[in-house]
């Protein structure tokens, strides 16, 4: 395609009367072009951020054309310079966002509940644009101090509420909303880092004993069954060091048992690193997922229930409005608070917030270190990062905690056999 210039101007006349693009002289990229109505306009495609620009000129003379679509262009530049490429409000560009892939529920509900509602109401109240090239530093420390008035908002809270408004910012700059020279930045916010405490090999005995305990001297059908599954559940917790909700949405399907290597299937959709991956299952792990899929398959032949892959692996057999059912479970967050209170090792001030089920994930990456393990091979076995590992899943080198006595792990291996809490499956 030709450029247009002074020798050539009838050729790119002939060209642009039959409707084919010229090329205009000296700006690469840009086209002119003869519409329907035969007026000129002006054609573009940026290549980073994948904007197509298209302007009519209003004109049929061609060098009136040639001129104003070299102020367009100028226009243009300027804009792409400073950032303002396309406008969009704040609520545009979270609408996107939100519905981009791969953006998680959290990052979501914080735009919908908190961000929405002080960029577009408490700004307008301030006569202020909600155009988010139009932000300010000081617009997000307003923010903070908003979420401060509000009450009963930690620190923490706020903090992972401005990582959101990173990533929206972010966004905003891949799109071309806003320039990658802008000058937007997010206040950092102090926080104080709980971090979640692992288990003791004398406490994992106690918990696993006393969950036992419920489970089997409870005589209401319906507790006792919530009980029985909150044992398998805390046990295959410990025993894979698994993130809890990903063992909560586990189906029968993404687990392999009659393999000459046992393993179980993270489905990237369903996890937080968002990868496919196979991790082997222990020996013990898969004999209890054996008696966990035949206890279920015995209740779905009784009740003349089809027994399906799709059903999930800590499911609960009961009957939910006269039929029976495997019922998908909700969470265990408050049946393993009750069952911490009732162990002995429990305090309130020390380990409220701190203990919770993610702590078995913690005391797993622990065992693994104290075996020998490197960073690298326990962070392929829990779906995690080396730097994870070092920085917050392992405790072995606490002082007085694990690493004074090496074989007081191995006194959870010397407990009850497995087999026995199980007879009553047979």
């Amino acid at each position: 395609m030709e450029k247009i210039s002074t020798s050539n101007i009838v050729k790119s006349l002939e060209l642009l009367e039959n409707g084919i693009r010229v090329a205009i002289h000296n700006i690469d990229g840009w086209f002119l072009k003869k519409e329907k109505g035969r007026c000129y306009r002006v054609e573009y495609h940026h290549p980073t951020t994948n904007i197509f620009y298209r302007k009519s000129l209003k004109t049929n003379d061609f060098y009136v054309a040639l001129e104003k679509a070299k102020e367009y262009y100028k226009d243009v530049a300027i804009q792409s310079y400073i950032g303002v490429v396309r406008e969009k409000s704040f609520s545009q560009v979270a609408n996107e966002y939100m519905s981009s892939y791969g953006v998680p529920k959290y990052n979501i509900d914080t735009i919908k509940r908190h961000l929405l509602p002080f960029f577009t109401q408490k700004l307008e109240d301030a006569n202020k644009s909600q155009k988010i090239h139009l932000l300010e530093t000081d617009d997000i420390r307003k923010y903070q101090k908003w979420r401060e008035s509000t009450g009963q908002v930690s620190k923490n809270t706020i903090s992972r509420e401005c990582c959101v408004i990173s990533k929206m910012l972010a966004f905003a700059k891949e799109k071309g909303y806003l320039s990658k020279d802008s000058n937007i930045k997010v206040p950092y916010v102090p926080t104080t880092y709980n971090a979640r405490q692992a288990f003791k090999a004398k406490e994992l005995k106690e918990i696993f004993k006393k969950a036992e305990a419920n489970w089997l001297y409870t005589t209401h059908t319906k507790i006792r069954e919530d009980r029985r599954v909150l044992y398998f559940y805390i046990r295959f917790l410990y025993e894979t060091g698994m993130r809890c909700g990903d063992a909560l949405k586990l189906s029968w399907r993404e687990i392999f048992l009659e393999e000459q290597f046992p393993f179980y299937v993270i489905k990237s959709k369903q996890n937080k690193t968002k990868i496919n991956k196979q991790i082997p299952l222990p020996w013990d792990t898969m004999a209890m997922l054996c008696d966990l899929k035949t206890y279920q398959r015995d209740f779905c032949k009784k009740y003349n229930i089809r027994f399906t892959d799709d059903m999930p692996v800590f499911g609960k057999c009961q009957f939910f409005n006269r039929q029976a059912k495997v019922v998908h479970p909700k969470s265990f967050k408050k049946s393993f608070q009750n069952l911490l209170k009732s162990c002995s090792f429990y305090d309130e001030d020390t380990c409220k917030n701190k203990i919770t089920r993610y702590s078995f994930r913690h005391s797993t990456a622990t065992a693994y270190r104290l075996d020998g393990f490197s960073n690298e091979e326990v962070a392929e076995l829990l779906s995690t990062s080396p730097r994870m590992i070092s920085k917050i899943y392992d405790k072995s080198t606490l002082v007085g905690r694990y690493a004074k006595k090496m074989e007081e792990k191995m006194l959870l291996k010397q407990s009850i056999p497995y087999q026995e809490s199980v007879e009553y499956l047979g």
